[in-house]
């Protein structure tokens, strides 16, 4: 629903957010399955930051969509 609006499929910041939102759960698996796969080496406790980084990733892309478009899903940049 997105990339309805006419000249959403323009946006940058729209497509930055839709990619976010897509590797989201791929990050909160890995951040969980890395550090079980890599238990051998101490800097593997590190993966766990993974899920953060996702989560702040579609915060950010939201909050650049809102200060840059408005929150208009179909402002061209």
């Amino acid at each position: 629903m997105m990339f309805d609006s006419p000249g959403s499929e323009n946006n940058i910041y729209l497509h930055l957010l839709f990619g976010s939102v897509l590797l989201f759960p791929l990050m909160s698996f890995s951040g969980a399955l890395f550090p079980w796969m890599l238990r051998r080496w101490e800097w593997s406790a590190w993966f766990f930051l993974m899920p953060c980084f996702g989560a702040g990733f579609v915060v950010l892309c939201a909050a650049l969509l809102q200060v840059k478009c408005n929150g208009n899903f179909a402002c061209v940049t």
